[in-house]
């Protein structure tokens, strides 16, 4: 039997973006730009699973590092709303201060992790989140693995849902998985 056409495209954008909220998104054709906007999906979704406080009316999602990533997060984030805030992505130097910032993002491995109150750090090379960063959006193969370094979430005062710990690698800082 056939699902009509518009419940099996309702059931795949469904499946879709349970797939992107929760780590099991295949890239397609492992191309750098889809590789960047698969990650930017990751950290829209991300959004959804903290717990934020509720003053911040906005989410200033502050980018550090590859320009050619920065511009694919702003085309696809900046503006968009996650749980009734806008988010807004801004370009950061790798000495600007970060008061402003309810999101860290780095790519690569020549920055540092700061550590600053309620600010969520999320970074893509393969160690970020065993050298103290919370969330590693990294590269396995063909998909993109979630690490998530709870120690390092709870040092700054980041509530990270239960939800997403539980389909997330847990990581140690230093090295080991926390499972």
């Amino acid at each position: 039997m056939r699902l009509p056409a518009r419940v099996s495209r309702s059931v795949c954008l469904y499946v879709l973006g349970w797939l992107l909220a929760f780590g099991g998104s295949v890239l397609c054709g492992a191309q750098s730009r889809d590789e960047r906007a698969v990650r930017a999906a990751y950290v829209f979704n991300l959004t959804k699973y903290i717990d934020w406080a509720p003053e911040n009316h906005d989410l200033n999602l502050c980018f550090l590092g590859d320009h050619a990533s920065g511009d694919t997060f702003q085309k696809m984030l900046d503006g968009k709303t996650s749980l009734d805030r806008t988010i807004h992505v801004l370009f950061l130097a790798p000495e600007a201060e970060l008061d402003d910032c309810s999101v860290l993002y780095v790519t690569g491995h020549k920055h540092s992790v700061p550590e600053k109150r309620n600010l969520l750090t999320v970074g893509e090379s393969e160690w970020f989140a065993q050298e103290g960063g919370m969330v590693g959006l990294v590269r396995i193969g063909d998909q993109i693995e979630v690490q998530v370094n709870v120690e390092a979430a709870q040092r700054a005062g980041v509530k990270i849902s239960s939800r997403l710990l539980s389909v997330a690698h847990l990581v140690k800082s230093g090295g080991g998985v926390a499972r």
